[in-house]
């Protein structure tokens, strides 16, 4: 049922929504996950338990992957094709250009792990879909004569507003599942983060292919970046309505993933007062 429902999403786009194999495929996955799920919660001992999704912690963050993949994968696969295709780049530039949002990862990982404790999931994760939705926006302003130093700018930060995103939300999933289940959560948070990530790269598709990646300008065929601008406007939607469910968490539930974990300096002098006092 997932690979069929994963196939009618990969290739809707390019074989046409309304295509009898996409449509059969689609209805039919749909059909045998939904006789999937209606087994798995009947027996004793499933092989998906789906009986997780109870956890209303669990559930809420895994949602929130889900929009939110859908937006972030969404993003970066219409910002790969929008440098090369959209703006004529070379394989070298385009790579060079979406780069620094790996250094924008790794920077904002750093900030986010900090902040994490202290804010909380709720407000952390919602502040980088945010900042996911507002760089998807801004992208919608880049043309021809855009500086791409800017362009790469916005791709460092769009990086950092994906950290705040990846690593809260799965320590979130995570905090009220038990050890023993925490091999069968794992199986349906990974799933959410591959259906929403082919759904987010689906539906970005079929937008510019709606609005057509091409048109013909004074009887020449020339780019269309009106059709990349609204993909980033409906990955900035995404990312909005994944933010509104990342709101809906409450940050008490994730209490035993925020506990501060001393430096090694406090941990030092510790130490040598606990030394102190004992002689």
């Amino acid at each position: 049922g997932l690979a069929s429902l994963m196939y009618a999403l990969s290739e809707g786009p390019s074989r046409g929504w309304t295509s009898p194999a996409i449509i059969g495929l689609g209805l039919g996955g749909v059909a045998l996950l939904g006789a999937m799920v209606r087994y798995e919660l009947r027996v004793s001992q499933p092989m998906i338990d789906l009986r997780l999704v109870g956890n209303k912690l669990f559930r809420s963050s895994t949602i929130v992957l889900f929009i939110g993949m859908a937006a972030l994968l969404g993003t970066l696969y219409a910002v790969a094709l929008f440098f090369q295709d959209g703006l004529g780049l070379s394989a070298l530039n385009a790579g060079l250009s979406t780069f620094p949002e790996a250094l924008g990862v790794m920077f904002g990982a750093q900030i986010s792990t900090r902040l994490y404790p202290v804010v909380g999931p709720r407000r952390l994760m919602a502040a980088g879909l945010c900042g996911v939705a507002v760089l998807a926006l801004a992208m919608t302003l880049v043309g021809f004569a855009t500086s791409l130093w800017l362009v790469r700018v916005l791709m460092f930060f769009l990086g950092v507003s994906i950290s705040h995103v990846f690593s809260p939300t799965q320590a979130a999933a995570f905090a009220t599942i038990s050890q023993a289940a925490t091999g069968r959560a794992s199986t349906l948070f990974n799933t959410a983060r591959q259906v929403g990530s082919a759904l987010g790269v689906a539906l970005l598709t079929t937008v510019m292919s709606a609005v057509g990646v091409t048109h013909v300008v004074r009887g020449h065929r020339a780019a269309n970046l009106a059709a990349f601008h609204w993909a980033f406007a409906t990955a900035a939607a995404i990312a909005l309505v994944a933010a509104r469910v990342a709101l809906t968490i409450n940050d008490a539930d994730a209490a035993p993933t925020m506990t501060r974990h001393p430096s090694k300096k406090s941990q030092a002098r510790q130490a040598a007062t606990e030394l102190a006092a004992a002689g």
